[in-house]
């Protein structure tokens, strides 16, 4: 038997994820100490409350129209794992932000990015056609941001980042 998909139920996912990066990135902008990595944290805040907007409108007008596996269950099982693996309540995201340092932030970041570029891209199979180039228009987004944060990586491992008042 198929397992179908609502694009609604999707969104909502996407939804969560961006929800989860504007609550760790805010902690991380609070938290730094130097102007680099705060302006960037800040930026990303930024990002992910437009695309959470981005899919809220897409939610609006997804209705419930329904999108058959071609593989019965496998991908319901591999999006849920994916969205389970990126979904955090906002308190442990907030939590993990806390607890890490400069490095560890980056690290995260980096991965909740890659992995926000994962789902979105298979996402891409199962959205309305109407909807599939602003899906690929996020995705380049957060590719950009990995740039960025990879570039911030590098900066703090060459001791290019300065502190505040240094």
């Amino acid at each position: 038997m198929a397992v179908f998909f609502s694009g609604m139920e999707i969104l909502e996912v996407a939804v969560k994820i961006e929800e989860n990066g504007i609550v760790f990135y805010s902690q991380l902008a609070l938290a730094s100490k130097r102007p680099e990595l705060r302006s960037t944290f800040e930026y990303l805040v930024g990002q992910e409350k437009l695309h959470k907007q981005i899919f809220t409108k897409m939610e609006d007008s997804a209705g419930k129209s329904y999108t058959v596996e071609s593989y019965p269950g496998e991908e319901a099982a591999y999006l849920k794992s994916l969205a389970d693996s990126i979904l955090f309540t906002p308190d442990k995201v907030k939590e993990m932000a806390v607890k890490a340092d400069e490095k560890e932030a980056l690290d995260l970041a980096l991965g909740f990015e890659k992995d926000a570029v994962l789902f979105y891209t298979d996402m891409m199979g199962i959205v309305r056609d109407q909807d599939k180039k602003i899906v690929e228009w996020v995705v380049g987004q957060e590719k950009t941001h990995i740039k960025r944060i990879l570039d911030l990586k590098a900066m703090l491992a060459a001791g290019t980042v300065q502190n505040y008042g240094h």
